[in-house]
């Protein structure tokens, strides 16, 4: 994969797969990778194609999308570093859509209030076949009190399949 390879010259980031998860709901696995450059670590997810021919392509967000942090026809990048706290969680819905949640959390100035933002996508491997496109849902912020004995954030949904 490209993301995972680099030059002698270059700095490329450290990768490993994190998961092959079926994180759309129609029972074929992508492969979630975690990159890691410095203090900085994001996830991408990337459609394993039932034909080699197309290779593995990431999974791009579709219009409009959710600016700043995920651009239209951009690929899915989560970042999961500690500033702002990334977290990815999924559910599944009672008509079976599953969902990935977004969430990237910040504690106030006054260190009483986490701030977060959460993006409710839908990962749709026939939106742009061959290659799959996340959908956003909803995006919404809200606060929730910080507990003084630590601890992220209170996240909505569970640990998502294999990861």
């Amino acid at each position: 994969m490209p993301e995972c390879a680099g030059a002698p010259d270059t700095l490329a980031p450290r990768c490993q797969a994190l998961a092959a998860s079926d994180l759309s709901g129609d029972r074929r696995d992508e492969l979630v990778l975690l990159l890691e450059n410095g203090p900085v670590s994001w996830m991408e997810a990337y459609e394993l194609s039932e034909s080699e021919a197309f290779g593995q392509q990431p999974v791009t967000v579709a219009p409009p999308g959710d600016l700043p942090d995920f651009a239209p026809g951009k690929p899915f990048v989560v970042h999961v570093g500690t500033d702002p706290l990334g977290s990815v969680t999924c559910r599944t819905t009672d008509t079976k859509q599953r969902q990935i949640i977004v969430s990237y959390s910040r504690v106030s100035d006054d260190h009483t209030t986490w701030q977060i933002h959460e993006t409710v996508f839908v990962l749709d491997p026939g939106l742009n076949a061959p290659y799959a496109e996340v959908t956003v849902l909803t995006a919404n912020d809200r606060t929730a009190p910080v507990n003084p004995s630590g601890g992220a954030p209170p996240v909505e949904g569970d640990t998502c399949p294999g990861m």
